[in-house]
């Protein structure tokens, strides 16, 4: 995997002058410019004006820079792309993608663009999000069509909730389907956001439970939220310790599986300790 593991992602709607300006200063891994639900429709032209500002000052500068255009069905998604690839940024990602026929065309549009930008062709990185049940059914053939271009699958619950009418302590089992699929294509995935942002404890909780299933981090909508979901997500200095140990050790056993504290320790281990390393920041040999 060589892109960076975002534990955190700081939704910053893309109207609001104030907080464009003061996002990057949160704490955040990324930053998601919005251009979607947080945007009137009156508001969508004004809004890609401001990020196109904010994009090309430079304001945006302590965390990595994502920004979610408009619906592949919405009549903005092909200007907001447009306007988005004239600047370097971390990822673009895209809102309720539920077939391939959407990703190919949005691939190719990314494509015309990184010509017409002299952008090296193939670098854009694509984030689908995945917020119905139709997108969930077809997701391995998505990340097929995009493989190249997917560092991760997002998750949208609201909407997931809305059309499908499972309770939000049930969606586990959605969670678990995106990230197997996920991780059958080398995909992190990002979980949805968490709506209140006054109970923190309930955050808590919920970052621990996507964490147990393989979630790699989660989107927030308020920076309040940042820290508990940093915490959640980084791992902690005795798993730091200890998988420096493992590495450490498994340079010396170069013929396979050997012993640790009793444990057998074996390749899928040795894995699991290099990606804690990556997490935590360490360089990974």
């Amino acid at each position: 995997m060589n892109h960076r593991i975002w534990r955190s992602m700081l939704y910053v709607p893309g109207n609001n002058p104030s907080m464009l300006q003061k996002c990057g200063f949160y704490g955040a891994d990324a930053v998601i410019l919005d251009l979607e639900d947080s945007v009137s429709e009156e508001e969508k032209k004004q809004a890609r004006y401001l990020v196109d500002e904010a994009l090309g000052s430079g304001v945006v500068s302590k965390s990595d820079v994502v920004v979610r255009i408009n619906s592949f069905h919405s009549p903005f998604w092909k200007s907001d792309l447009e306007m988005v690839l004239s600047h370097q940024i971390a990822a673009v990602k895209i809102p309720k993608v539920q077939n391939t026929h959407e990703m190919k065309e949005i691939c190719n549009l990314v494509l015309e663009l990184e010509r017409i930008n002299n952008t090296p062709l193939g670098t854009t990185k694509i984030i689908p999000t995945i917020e119905n049940a139709m997108g969930v059914m077809r997701l391995p053939e998505i990340c097929e069509v995009g493989s190249e271009r997917i560092p991760c699958i997002s998750f949208g619950s609201e909407d997931f909730m809305t059309q499908t009418n499972i309770s939000r302590s049930k969606l586990v089992i959605v969670k678990t389907q995106i990230v197997t699929v996920a991780k059958a294509f080398g995909k992190d995935v990002i979980d949805s956001v968490f709506p209140d942002f006054h109970d923190l404890e309930a955050l808590r909780r919920e970052c621990f439970e996507a964490k147990s299933i393989g979630i790699s981090g989660k989107s927030a909508i308020h920076p309040d939220q940042i820290w508990v979901i940093n915490e959640v997500f980084s791992p902690s200095s005795d798993e730091i310790k200890h998988a420096k140990k493992i590495l450490e050790l498994s340079k010396q056993n170069k013929d396979g599986a050997f012993q640790y504290n009793g444990q057998m320790i074996d390749k899928p281990i040795v894995e699991r300790c290099r990606r804690i390393l990556q997490l935590s920041g360490d360089k990974v040999e």
